[in-house]
């Protein structure tokens, strides 16, 4: 799926959202199959008209307050500046005008600083990528129903577009944060551990100060974000039948199609280069795009046989 192509998928997707939206009030009038296919024929044409009127005019259309239409994202910007949000209206409206994100799901007042942090971390790779990379069109937070994923922070549904953000991980910040701070204790001096602690405890549960510790004892407070993107920069990268096939090989019907998969996931484990860059990139071809690409999004610098076998499996260079 290239950019332009997701372009008309994504305000396809809005002009459905925003159809549901107005016939959720008041009762509307029946039409007939042929007629409802006529005018969606000539909303779509309508639709690629002002898509490419305005990418070549640089304008922003917004149809209303909520929707966006064709974001900044779209029109070769390259640069974003973030603006942390002083309400989770404010948050919000900077991810409807400024990233063209599409709907916030499952947030209240209260989880401002969730918001804050995932704007924040798309903005940054949204900037290191100059303006290539795709933005999820929805943002939605809540609690993931496998008992085991509540150490899952977030994960991607690159059909659906949606990024999720787990609500169980974040309101239990505090033991989590309690056990990582039990398994590097004795690789800090003891001055230092408590100084973290008190730092922890004066913040609570608060996002920032959760990402701030463990921003302190290994990588970015983003890396979870830049993950998330990477899984989804690979699915448009390489397209949706690649990325589905590395992720499920033994469904692939083509005979042609089966052997070049197989070859690329065989040469992903025919080396320890996965494991130069995490022990979570050496578990999967897709787990390996991800980790990269965060890697890059970090700005640090990885080999040549690296970024090699990253590409052949579909990653994009940032």
């Amino acid at each position: 799926m290239n950019k332009i192509n997701y372009i008309f998928q994504k305000n396809n997707y809005l002009s459905t959202k925003q159809k549901h939206l107005r016939q959720s009030g008041p009762a509307q009038k029946h039409k007939s199959t042929l007629s409802k296919t006529f005018a969606l024929a000539i909303s779509v044409l309508v639709l690629g008209g002002i898509l490419y009127k305005n990418k070549i005019n640089k304008k922003i259309i917004t149809p209303n307050d909520k929707y966006a239409n064709i974001p900044e994202t779209f029109l070769n910007v390259e640069h974003i500046n973030f603006k942390e949000g002083a309400t989770i209206e404010e948050a919000m409206k900077f991810g409807y005008e400024k990233l063209g994100i599409i709907e916030y799901k499952g947030f209240d007042a209260k989880d401002i600083d969730v918001i804050n942090w995932v704007n924040e971390g798309i903005v940054n790779v949204y900037n290191k990528s100059k303006g290539k990379a795709v933005i999820p069109y929805i943002i939605q937070y809540e609690a993931f129903a496998q008992k085991e994923e509540s150490i899952v922070l977030a994960n991607i549904n690159s059909y659906g577009s949606t990024m999720k953000i787990n609500k169980n991980f974040v309101e239990e910040l505090k033991e989590h944060v309690a056990n990582r701070i039990m398994l590097i204790k004795e690789r800090l001096p003891n001055k230092k551990y408590q100084e973290m602690i008190d730092d922890f405890e004066k913040g609570k549960n608060n996002l920032k100060y959760h990402f701030d510790f463990a921003k302190d004892v290994s990588t970015s407070r983003f890396e979870t974000i830049y993950h998330e993107m990477g899984h989804y920069q690979h699915y448009i990268n390489a397209g949706a039948q690649m990325y589905n096939d590395l992720a499920n090989p033994g469904k692939i019907k083509d005979e042609a199609e089966y052997s070049k998969i197989i070859k690329l996931i065989e040469l992903f484990h025919k080396t320890d280069t996965a494991a130069k860059v995490s022990e979570y990139a050496s578990t999967s071809p897709l787990e390996f795009v991800a980790e990269v690409y965060a890697k890059l999004c970090e700005g640090i610098e990885l080999s040549d046989k690296i970024l090699d076998l990253y590409k052949k499996l579909g990653g994009v260079l940032i």
